[in-house]
């Protein structure tokens, strides 16, 4: 009955703990975020009960952490040590959680469009001692954030193709004992996925990238409708979830935290492209700690003062989120200059010194200069992302350096007129 309110309940929560509860959703975010962030992700909630927590645990930074052009790092894991095979978990992620996530959020849709409540019995939460608890429309929108969240993160993950044919790695076979040259392994000589037309780093799921603002926006609506249906109840709160007076405590703080976010995902924004030291100075003398001539946090240098002091460049960068994703870049490696993949057969040397042959790669430029190498990159904003950035301007934030790109594939200075402070 597409009118029974309790029934769109029922499919909806029943539908988001079954996901929430299965560990194999972990797994495959863990493994994923420990693969390109080096640490777990944490943005999510197993259980029917939610709580205060979520607008202090559920950060921007947690799924921004896994935009394929992050931190500095141009083209992921291509010119690093290890391609694993990634779709497996992409796979596992679309097929067996996405749509039912989806689903989920349809349901709660209906349901909030209505003022309902439900009652968690004691034994519900563990134990027939525990009172009932009620659950209305506030802990509903709390739970479609979270929703929402998970299929942002979600749909980023399968956004992007990250398979290769097989692994490649700086370990040498293993009869090796080593090599000097440091080639580059594959254990059947396949590279053909790191040529620049291929599907590798390209879209592979269209409409996920928008998918991504749009349930990144949808998270925030959601919290801002929690708060304000919370501020609004008139009822009796000794059997709230949460109540009014747990959320009042931190009110300022939180809405501030997603007016931010909202800029952060939909409008430009700007930082100084500073080391993370100066940063961490600047922190502790406006968090009051002490400094010589500063008391209290008042009269701290800016970045710009401060890196001009120490000798330091710290450029103005401005982001613009939204660009990126809205019209995401249909390659990733054709952000890069014309190249090529060359396959070779390199050398490695036993415990006996004996010479043992296996198949490598590397890569050839087309450009003939490093004017003609820098003129070859066609989009230096990076799909909008960095929306002000020139060729020199990428380059310089990426730190990439003439000295380092400019080397034939058997390792040998090519004949560029590198600049000058960068000549080795």
């Amino acid at each position: 009955n597409p009118d029974n309110i309790d029934a769109h309940f029922g499919v909806g929560i029943t539908e988001f703990l079954n996901i929430t509860q299965d560990q194999s959703l972990y797994d495959a975010l863990n493994e994923w975020n420990e693969y390109f962030s080096e640490g777990d992700y944490d943005g999510y909630n197993n259980g029917l009960v939610p709580n205060i927590d979520i607008f202090s645990n559920l950060r921007l930074e947690s799924i921004l952490n896994l935009i394929p052009v992050n931190n500095k790092t141009l083209l992921l894991k291509m010119e690093e040590t290890e391609t694993v095979e990634l779709s497996d978990i992409q796979n596992l992620l679309e097929t067996s959680f996405l749509d039912r996530l989806n689903t989920s959020i349809q349901h709660f849709d209906i349901v909030l469009e209505n003022d309902f409540t439900f009652n968690i019995s004691g034994e519900m939460q563990g134990s027939s001692s525990f009172h009932d608890l009620e659950m209305d429309n506030f802990e509903l929108y709390m739970l479609k954030a979270q929703m929402h969240y998970l299929a942002a993160t979600i749909n980023l993950i399968i956004a992007y193709d990250f398979d290769g044919p097989m692994s490649i790695s700086d370990s040498l076979p293993n009869d090796c004992y080593y090599d000097f040259d440091g080639n580059y392994y594959s254990s059947n000589g396949d590279f053909e996925f790191l040529n620049q037309n291929s599907s590798f780093l390209s879209i592979r799921k269209q409409g996920a990238l928008p998918s991504v603002i749009s349930n990144l926006n949808a998270f925030i609506s959601s919290l801002d409708s929690a708060l304000e249906y919370i501020q609004n109840e008139t009822d009796f709160q000794t059997d709230d979830i949460i109540s009014f007076e747990e959320v009042e405590e931190n009110y300022i703080q939180i809405n501030e935290e997603l007016n931010l976010m909202h800029s952060y995902l939909n409008e430009d924004y700007t930082f100084y492209d500073a080391p993370s030291w100066i940063e961490w100075e600047i922190d502790d003398c406006e968090q009051g700690y002490w400094w010589d001539g500063y008391e209290n946090g008042e009269g701290c240098p800016s970045i710009p003062e401060y890196c001009s002091e120490y000798g330091y460049y710290c450029p103005e960068i401005t982001v613009n989120i939204a660009n990126f994703f809205n019209t995401p870049v249909t390659n990733l490696k054709t952000l890069m200059p014309e190249y090529s993949i060359v396959e070779q057969n390199c050398t490695c040397y036993d415990w006996d010194n004996n010479t043992i042959t296996y198949p490598c790669w590397d890569r050839l430029w087309s450009a003939i200069s490093w004017d003609e190498w820098k003129e070859q990159i066609s989009d230096p904003t990076i799909g909008g992302l960095f929306p002000n950035f020139t060729t020199d301007d990428m380059i310089n934030y990426f730190g990439i350096e003439c000295i380092e790109v400019s080397y034939d594939i058997d390792g040998d200075a090519l004949q560029w007129e590198c600049p000058a402070e960068e000549a080795p």
